[in-house]
């Protein structure tokens, strides 16, 4: 079985507790990969990023099939850069007394045109320096160097180099001369608009949707839409409203359970299933009402689920359009499923179903994706008092697979 990479297991993580992003966004502007640019130029805002110990840059990106790599997302000469590389690979650079380079593990922004969420983090207090997707954490590092150098350059979005742009879409773009944490941010591109304040540096909104020029809240100065950046605006969300998607053990099948509250020219829903996150397979079609404004329940039985099972529903409507709903996650065992319980949780989490002579370790994450506690022994009862109460994710590392458990909240 083909081994879940890192950026998959926290971002399934994420997901089970309801943190994901939507495909719904207003004006935004568009690069073709010629010569077209955004430059703002170099004032007192730019300059207050000079020997900046903490900074938080993000932004909303979207990037076609296909695009060239290399290319910069967002750059200020002599400071730093956001550049997408090959293989989907986010690489910060950044300038203090030399460049210090930082990149994302392997798929972290694909190339798949849809909106994708950016965060870099430099938090000097704790020394890190962080690269998120979609609020997922895909780099992080300590060291000293991450401290922006002095420059009197302009800022340019979607440029490299004469010749070298990046073909891209972009909305929200912000930088901030703070350490925001994650949590903090607008991961959601369905969240409302940011405002400026006292720590914003730049602020663009893209709401001009026309002209020559785009306004930074947070100076009241314009940046310039250099050679043929054009103003697009997103299209409406499919005409339906899923209100729950879940999928669970029951005897020796998984039942997908899904309601929706209304539904307009709607075809039906493609049940997807991967047993990796990455390539999946069609195991079956449920008809749509066509059009209501009640509620609807669907059942959808899956009568040979893999070990590690991750569905979707690609809801589809008469004109062809499609959206993906949220991954729900299901482990499955015919041998006897894997439990855990009491959840929530106080002091000790009893574990059943495991092949305790094939299991290496238990890894327990934080809500974060951050790694807190590793047990290597005495895999029926977790001792996890030491925990502070918030929500965990367990991972079962076995010597001949994965298998990843269910959330537990701890009290």
């Amino acid at each position: 079985m083909k081994k879940l990479s890192q950026i998959s297991f926290i971002y399934l993580f994420l997901l089970s507790i309801g943190i994901s992003h939507v495909q719904a966004i207003n004006t935004y502007v568009s690069f073709d990969g010629s010569n077209d640019d955004i430059e703002y130029p170099n004032d007192t805002y730019l300059a207050r990023l000079n020997n900046a110990t903490n900074y938080t840059i993000e932004t909303w990106v979207k990037i076609p099939t296909g695009a060239n790599t290399g290319r910069n997302i967002a750059a200020r000469g002599g400071s730093f850069g956001i550049k997408w590389e090959a293989n989907d690979v986010i690489n910060f650079y950044v300038k203090n007394s030399s460049w210090y380079y930082y990149s994302s593990d392997d798929n972290a922004l694909p190339d798949d045109n849809a909106w994708h969420h950016i965060a870099i983090i430099r938090n000097t207090t704790a020394g890190t320096l962080e690269i998120y997707v979609d609020g997922v954490d895909v780099f992080s590092t300590v060291t000293s160097g991450q401290s922006m150098g002095s420059s009197t350059n302009k800022l340019q979005l979607a440029q490299s180099g004469i010749g070298d742009n990046l073909e891209c879409d972009l909305e929200e773009f912000r930088i901030k001369d703070e350490s925001s944490a994650i949590g903090d941010l607008h991961t959601n591109i369905g969240d409302p608009e940011y405002t400026s304040d006292s720590k914003t540096v730049v602020l663009f909104h893209f709401n001009e949707g026309s002209g020559l020029y785009t306004l930074n809240e947070a100076s009241g100065t314009n940046a310039t839409l250099n050679d043929g950046v054009t103003w697009a605006s997103g299209s409406s969300p499919l005409p339906i409203e899923l209100i729950s998607f879940s999928a669970k053990n029951y005897s020796n099948t998984i039942t997908l359970d899904w309601k929706t509250a209304s539904e307009i020219n709607i075809q039906g829903f493609e049940i997807q299933r991967s047993s990796d996150f990455e390539n999946w397979e069609v195991i079956g079609f449920v008809n749509g009402t066509g059009k209501s404004n009640q509620v609807q329940d669907y059942t959808y039985i899956d009568n040979d689920p893999n070990t590690i099972n991750y569905y979707r529903l690609k809801k589809i409507d008469f004109d062809g359009k499609f959206e993906f709903s949220d991954i729900e996650f299901v482990m499955f065992s015919r041998d006897g499923q894997i439990s855990i319980y009491p959840n929530p949780v106080s002091n000790s989490l009893n574990i059943d179903g495991l092949e305790i002579g094939n299991t290496k370790s238990i890894d327990i994450y934080n809500y974060t994706g951050k790694l807190v506690k590793q047990i290597t022994n005495n895999f029926s009862t977790l001792d996890i008092s030491e925990l502070s109460s918030g929500i965990y994710f367990i991972k079962i590392r076995m010597f001949n697979k994965d298998i990843l458990s269910e959330k537990f909240v701890k009290e």
